[in-house]
């Protein structure tokens, strides 16, 4: 069930039920992936690499990738998710995607198989990243960076819940912290818009996911770009 609101379907942040039950909103909230993709093949120079995607989603960033790379393994573990990336790069001819069904705390790879492991939002252990990119090659987070939440809009959804504000930011900085601390990667921050097509599809996909203060915002400011804040960080093996 979702929560209705002016009208408005919401899921209110239920994340795990919204990667498992509504593929095509993720497709429209997941479009600025494509640009974090782009950003990530002119800084890494990914150009004739094997590249392992790790959660491909709808098959985004899978597709702007493919562009340059040799050949890209798009891993899922969601159907649903798995069956629009499919659909997406069959549509677009394009010939050198491999998906496979899996999760990223075991791949389904073999050791020093590809140049590049990659993921854009989702989970990466470093184990089994640095297992399956041979000796040279590189791993590459994507992720929302910790103070960044939902994007420019992170004030609007936390509101004055400062306690849920506080606890999100030091879950993400000491994932940040074990990163750069432990794991020794460098990091670099990067900002990609998202604009929607109309204040309609901006509500059905940010609002339906962020819920009632953020339904109430974009109808208020006829906001139908958001600007997210990603920090991106990278290792060579």
């Amino acid at each position: 069930m979702t929560t209705s609101y002016r009208g408005y379907e919401t899921i209110e942040e239920d994340w795990p039920r919204f990667y498992r039950e509504f593929a095509d909103v993720y497709d429209r909230f997941s479009g600025h992936s494509a640009a974090t993709a782009a950003a990530l093949i002119d800084m890494f120079k990914l150009d004739g690499k094997v590249i392992l995607e790790v959660g491909c989603g709808t098959g985004i960033a899978t597709v702007e990738l493919a562009r340059k790379a040799k050949v890209v393994i798009a891993l899922e573990p969601e159907q649903a998710m798995m069956k629009v990336a499919r659909e997406k790069v069959q549509e677009k001819g394009i010939n050198n995607v491999a998906f496979a069904y899996g999760i990223a705390e075991k791949l389904p790879l073999a050791e020093n198989s590809v140049d590049c492991a990659i993921t854009i939002y989702a989970s990466l252990p470093h184990e089994e990243a640095s297992r399956v990119v041979r000796k040279g090659g590189i791993i590459i987070r994507a992720a929302n960076h910790y103070r960044w939440y939902g994007g420019e809009l992170r004030s609007v959804i936390f509101g004055e819940d400062e306690k849920a504000r506080s606890r999100v930011i030091r879950e993400g900085y000491k994932w940040d912290r074990k990163l750069r601390r432990d794991r020794a990667y460098s990091y670099k921050d990067i900002l990609v818009t998202h604009t929607y097509s109309s204040l309609e599809e901006a509500i059905g996909t940010y609002g339906f996911i962020f819920g009632k203060k953020a339904i109430d915002y974009i109808l208020a400011n006829d906001k139908k770009t958001i600007t997210h804040k990603l920090r991106v960080y990278f290792k060579e093996i």
